[in-house]
């Protein structure tokens, strides 16, 4: 007798050996409730320390806190939060970073709820309250459905092809006019080891732009794009004036400002606008207006999954009609689109980055129903490294806290470019302030005259 105790004391010891040597995670089980499941997320681990250990060559980040979260078909995700601020996710099985910041903290955290998270890809950040479940972004408690299964299921999938086939570009399909003349001069290396565009600065500090209205984030990622090529590249691109449209008078583009005065060469460096110029609403409405754009009436009775998705041939055809109401005649041909839809390599938007174009790419957004995949996310991406993007997420407008986002390409859909190959026609957009006359600094950083703007 005393023999079998022994060996039920030894079968106990090792079962605790187990559950102290693997975390427990929780994965769904019937929607609604939760079971324990043993994972192994050491590779997700593995990740983010070489991550971070490349990344700490010119920076110094730490681990603050670190778990397994999950999508809602078993699916799992190594969460981490960093310090002084960050976030990384990683896709457990394929070992690669989806999603992470460097600038940004964990959107999780900043929602003031607590529950089990769940995770279905860029900006679908759920968390559990009892039977439903709180969106991040949207800032709305939802109900289950059979929808988040099948959209975490199309979101595994399409990561597995795509970082599994990743080195493979037979894929490449649909590209309108690439062109170009293979030029780098646009573009440079950031202390990350990003090649981002030269005036990137622009984008990582840029709060100025439209709010997304149920949806709209094609339209705010296009009004975006339009206010770096005013700003940089042709003033005319954005009319300097007032605009009546639905009965609402004002201007499209918000003056920047500066409150440091010009250097040796008569200048004051983008590093030194203290507020970048941006668009509104206004802007957006007019884009919106034009009518590119799928919408997709989701089943949830709260309208979490409504939206207006736009892919790059929407973003396409509303710029023909922008273009053909408010850019003069003679200059409409200066203003080349490229875009396309891509799976793989994503060459064409690193190329165009290298040429220092900023790109809006649009990505697969997996929520509800999306089961024809035909709801999408759009960014303006202004840099890349390696299979990742460096992306201004255009969410939160008065705030620049989602500028700096890095992405998969794994989860991109296709992606939206203006080429500008005109005459540049540097604006005033950035006032200086804090001196009796009105001087504006143009995008180069030379200062103009109210007379010359």
């Amino acid at each position: 007798m005393k023999k079998i105790y022994t060996f039920i004391e030894l079968v106990l010891v090792v079962l605790l050996i187990m559950m102290v040597s693997n975390p427990v995670v929780y994965a769904e089980s019937d929607g609604n409730t939760k079971t324990s499941k043993n994972t192994n997320y050491n590779d997700g681990i593995n990740v983010i320390n070489e991550i971070l250990e490349e990344y700490n060559k010119q920076r110094n980040y730490n681990i603050e806190t670190i778990e397994t979260i999950s999508d809602f078909d078993d699916n799992f995700y190594t969460l981490c939060s960093l310090s002084p601020k960050g976030y990384i996710i990683v896709d457990n099985e394929m070992e690669e970073m989806i999603e992470g910041s460097f600038e940004t903290p964990n959107p999780y955290n900043n929602s003031g709820y607590s529950g089990e998270k769940y995770y279905i890809g860029p900006m679908n950040y759920l968390i559990q309250q009892n039977e439903r479940y709180y969106s991040v972004f949207d800032e709305k408690i939802v109900n289950y459905s059979e929808g988040m299964k099948i959209s975490s299921q199309q979101l595994h999938y399409q990561i597995t092809e795509n970082l599994a086939g990743k080195e493979d570009s037979s894929n490449e399909v649909e590209i309108y006019n690439l062109g170009g003349d293979g030029s780098t001069d646009g573009s440079t290396v950031d202390s990350s080891g990003f090649t981002v565009v030269n005036e990137h600065e622009y984008f990582r500090d840029l709060d100025t732009f439209p709010v997304n209205i149920d949806g709209t984030c094609g339209f705010v990622a296009l009004s975006i794009l339009l206010g770096y090529i005013d700003t940089f590249e042709n003033v005319n691109t954005i009319p300097n004036m007032d605009i009546t449209f639905n009965g609402v008078t004002d201007e499209l583009l918000v003056k920047g400002e500066t409150s440091y005065l010009p250097d040796a060469d008569n200048r004051i460096t983008l590093d030194k606008w203290t507020k970048m110029p941006g668009t509104n609403n206004h802007l957006h409405n007019i884009l919106f207006s034009y009518g590119h754009y799928l919408y997709y009436d989701g089943l949830d009775p709260f309208e979490w999954f409504d939206g207006y998705g736009a892919d790059a041939y929407h973003l396409a055809a509303t710029f023909r009609d922008y273009r053909d109401d408010w850019i003069l005649v003679s200059n409409r041909p200066d203003y080349e689109l490229v875009y396309g839809r891509f799976f793989n390599t994503h060459t064409n938007t690193k190329t165009l980055i290298d040429e220092g174009i900023p790109t809006i790419i649009v990505m697969s957004s997996y929520s509800a129903t999306n089961v024809d995949q035909t709801k999408w996310h759009d960014v303006v991406a202004y840099g890349y490294k390696d299979d990742t993007f460096l992306a201004h997420f255009g969410w939160g407008p008065g705030y620049a806290t989602y500028s700096e986002i890095i992405i998969n390409s794994a989860t991109i859909e296709s992606y939206f470019a203006i080429r500008y190959t005109g005459t540049y026609r540097r604006a005033g957009n950035t006032k200086i302030i804090g001196i009796p006359q009105i001087w504006y600094v143009d995008g180069q950083g030379y200062i103009m005259t109210s007379s010359s703007c």
